[in-house]
């Protein structure tokens, strides 16, 4: 939502205020609805103007009884694989029965996915909060350049409970002369 205020440039620098909650009354509030995707940007305001938009994010939000995404995602490589250490969701619904990992892969030229559309594969099933991806999947990992200007290994981790899987949490490695990580 923006808000705008055409006296607030008039005003001297100690009458100005930031927005408060009765600037958003008369406003509709409307409730996420489980299972939707979401699509959003995000704007700073403070007294003196509103910044840029950020880029459009998205997520989605979860069906009722099935687990959160996994969280706190850490990776460190080794000299011949990388090590990947997550916690379990915030919101579980109820006993993680496993947890599934996905490495994005280069596809076949021969593929029928739309350009754009990353191909995953599943390189961990288990009940641990940590894999080991060895050397030879990360040869045949897709390296991302489309969201940033930096290439990165995207990686997405989803847990299981007794309703099914919850929304994943994707993760960029960026690749280059220090490997780092972003969560999505």
């Amino acid at each position: 939502m923006i808000f705008t205020d055409s006296f607030m440039f008039l005003q001297p620098f100690h009458q100005r205020k930031l927005p408060g909650p009765q600037d958003y009354q008369g406003r509709e509030k409307q409730e996420l609805t489980p299972g939707q995707m979401y699509r959003f940007r995000v704007a700073g305001i403070n007294c003196f103007a509103q910044g840029d938009f950020s880029a459009v994010s998205e997520f989605k939000t979860c069906k009722p009884g099935f687990p959160g995404a996994p969280a706190a995602v850490k990776i460190s490589k080794a000299s011949d694989s990388v090590q990947i250490t997550w916690e379990a969701p915030s919101s579980p619904s109820g006993r993680i029965l496993e947890y599934s990992m996905y490495l994005a892969v280069r596809k076949s030229r021969s593929s029928s996915e739309r350009p754009g559309q990353m191909a995953f594969i599943r390189i961990y099933r288990g009940t641990k909060t940590s894999c080991s991806v060895s050397s030879s999947h990360l040869e045949n990992a897709h390296i991302d350049t489309s969201s940033s200007s930096r290439p990165a290994v995207v990686f997405r981790i989803a847990a299981k409970n007794e309703q099914g899987y919850g929304p994943a949490t994707q993760i960029r490695w960026i690749q280059g002369e220090r490997a780092s990580f972003f969560i999505f």
